[in-house]
């Protein structure tokens, strides 16, 4: 099959002098206005044996971010540009924990003031991407928007994990 030439900045067909500013929309022409001028190319029969080689990579790219899938015993981590880490399992707790400094704290005793100045100590809890429970000494529990926290101290006696 003759090429298409570019000249001037465009495609033009060499048969007929077809125009086109994509050398692509010149071949399709090409194919379909001028079949008896494209030569039969044969076929090639170890195709699929490149397919599989392809199926083998873990990485598959969607957009510009790249993506990987595997198993750590019974987790399934998704990876997506080596950054941001999916985890359907338990073990996402710990990966929690690794990017919230109060999941850290979970189930310790600590001291917490607020913005309006008032401290509470007691046992925290923090399963919530936005709020705290602490349970007081005398049995209450209330439940604190972190944005409203000024500072969290962790009581002496509750620093071992």
């Amino acid at each position: 099959m003759p090429e298409p030439k570019f000249e001037k900045g465009v495609w033009v067909c060499p048969i007929c002098g077809f125009k086109a500013m994509s050398k692509k929309v010149v071949i399709t022409h090409m194919e379909r206005e001028h079949p008896e001028a494209i030569e039969e190319k044969p076929k090639e029969e170890n195709k699929p044996a490149e397919k599989e080689e392809k199926k083998e990579d873990t990485k598959k790219k969607k957009g510009s971010v790249s993506k990987r899938k595997f198993k750590l015993g019974k987790t399934e981590i998704r990876l997506w540009d080596y950054e941001h880490l999916d985890m359907k399992d338990q073990k996402g707790w710990l990966m929690f924990q690794n990017r919230n400094y109060t999941a850290t704290l979970h189930k310790k005793q600590v001291r917490v003031k607020l913005l309006t100045g008032e401290e509470f100590e007691g046992l925290i809890k923090t399963r919530d991407p936005f709020f705290v429970s602490l349970i007081t000494k005398d049995g209450r529990k209330l439940i604190i928007h972190k944005g409203a926290i000024a500072y969290i101290e962790v009581l002496p006696g509750d620093e071992e994990s």
